[in-house]
Protein backbone atom coordinates (compact mmCIF):
# COMPACT_ATOMS: atom_id res chain seq x y z
CA UNK A 1 0.00 0.00 0.00
CA UNK A 2 1.71 3.19 -0.45
CA UNK A 3 0.27 7.01 -0.14
CA UNK A 4 -1.65 6.92 -3.69
CA UNK A 5 -3.57 3.98 -3.49
CA UNK A 6 -4.36 4.48 -0.03
CA UNK A 7 -6.11 8.29 -1.48
CA UNK A 8 -8.06 6.15 -4.07
CA UNK A 9 -9.25 3.96 -2.17
CA UNK A 10 -10.55 6.07 0.73
CA UNK A 11 -11.97 8.49 -1.69
CA UNK A 12 -13.96 5.17 -3.73
CA UNK A 13 -15.19 4.28 -0.31
CA UNK A 14 -16.61 7.68 1.12
CA UNK A 15 -18.84 7.55 -1.52
CA UNK A 16 -20.60 4.70 -0.25
CA UNK A 17 -20.11 6.06 3.51
CA UNK A 18 -21.91 9.17 2.85
CA UNK A 19 -24.89 6.80 1.20
CA UNK A 20 -25.02 5.27 4.58
CA UNK A 21 -24.88 8.76 5.97
CA UNK A 22 -27.29 9.69 4.32
CA UNK A 23 -29.75 6.99 5.64
CA UNK A 24 -28.21 7.18 8.93
CA UNK A 25 -29.68 10.73 8.73
CA UNK A 26 -33.24 10.26 7.02
CA UNK A 27 -33.70 7.10 9.36
CA UNK A 28 -32.61 8.97 12.57
CA UNK A 29 -30.23 6.66 14.01
CA UNK A 30 -27.97 8.05 16.44
CA UNK A 31 -25.50 5.65 16.68
CA UNK A 32 -24.45 3.22 13.55
CA UNK A 33 -21.31 0.95 13.42
CA UNK A 34 -20.25 -0.83 10.32
CA UNK A 35 -17.61 -3.55 10.47
CA UNK A 36 -16.08 -5.43 7.13
CA UNK A 37 -13.66 -8.30 7.69
CA UNK A 38 -11.92 -9.66 4.85
CA UNK A 39 -9.55 -12.36 4.74
CA UNK A 40 -6.46 -13.71 3.01
CA UNK A 41 -6.50 -13.62 -0.74
CA UNK A 42 -6.21 -17.64 -0.91
CA UNK A 43 -9.58 -18.37 0.95
CA UNK A 44 -10.84 -14.50 0.17
CA UNK A 45 -14.48 -13.62 1.48
CA UNK A 46 -16.02 -11.19 3.54
CA UNK A 47 -18.24 -10.49 6.48
CA UNK A 48 -19.85 -7.85 7.41
CA UNK A 49 -21.53 -6.52 10.33
CA UNK A 50 -24.20 -3.41 10.99
CA UNK A 51 -24.96 -2.17 14.66
CA UNK A 52 -27.31 0.10 15.68
CA UNK A 53 -27.75 0.87 19.34
CA UNK A 54 -31.28 2.91 20.86
CA UNK A 55 -31.19 2.73 24.46
CA UNK A 56 -31.21 -0.50 25.61
CA UNK A 57 -32.22 -2.05 22.35
CA UNK A 58 -28.93 -3.56 20.12
CA UNK A 59 -29.95 -4.25 16.40
CA UNK A 60 -27.81 -6.16 14.41
CA UNK A 61 -27.47 -7.59 10.88
CA UNK A 62 -24.66 -9.74 9.95
CA UNK A 63 -23.45 -10.95 6.48
CA UNK A 64 -21.45 -14.14 6.99
CA UNK A 65 -19.32 -15.51 4.59
CA UNK A 66 -22.10 -18.01 4.17
CA UNK A 67 -24.08 -15.06 2.12
CA UNK A 68 -26.41 -15.51 5.18
CA UNK A 69 -27.79 -11.86 6.17
CA UNK A 70 -28.80 -12.66 10.04
CA UNK A 71 -31.09 -10.00 11.75
CA UNK A 72 -31.43 -9.82 15.76
CA UNK A 73 -32.19 -7.70 18.85
CA UNK A 74 -29.96 -7.64 21.52
CA UNK A 75 -28.50 -11.07 20.16
CA UNK A 76 -32.11 -12.71 19.53
CA UNK A 77 -31.64 -13.71 15.77
CA UNK A 78 -35.36 -13.29 14.51
CA UNK A 79 -34.49 -13.59 10.79
CA UNK A 80 -32.11 -15.36 8.42
CA UNK A 81 -32.63 -14.92 4.86
CA UNK A 82 -30.12 -16.16 2.13
CA UNK A 83 -28.19 -13.31 0.13
CA UNK A 84 -27.49 -14.04 -3.59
Amino acid sequence: MDKERWAKIAVEMQEHIDALERIAKREKLDLVSITLLGMPKDIYSTETDVLYAEGAYHYESNLGTDKKLTLSVNRDRYRTCIRT
